[in-house]
């Protein structure tokens, strides 16, 4: 899937990346390719981002733990 980013020359806007049916070079970082923003095309979208960090694996851990304590209490 082809991603939008954030560089803009003229009237498109850039998109990187590459989508399943283009070979391995359209993956290069250095590539670059203009797209109308205007338009529609099935194989360009965009990537939602969050600040929020993602739980490590002790955490996950803990609370999976903590859930079998509860549900053995409850048994």
């Amino acid at each position: 899937m082809w991603e939008w980013n954030e560089t803009i020359v003229g009237s498109y806007r850039g998109v990187r990346g590459g989508a399943w049916y283009n070979d391995a070079s359209y993956l290069a970082a250095s590539l670059w390719y203009g797209g109308s923003s205007g338009g529609g095309d099935s194989g360009i979208g965009f990537r939602v981002a969050s600040l929020v960090p993602e739980p490590g694996t002790i955490v996950l851990v803990m609370t999976g733990l903590a859930g079998l304590g509860l549900k053995r209490k409850k048994s």
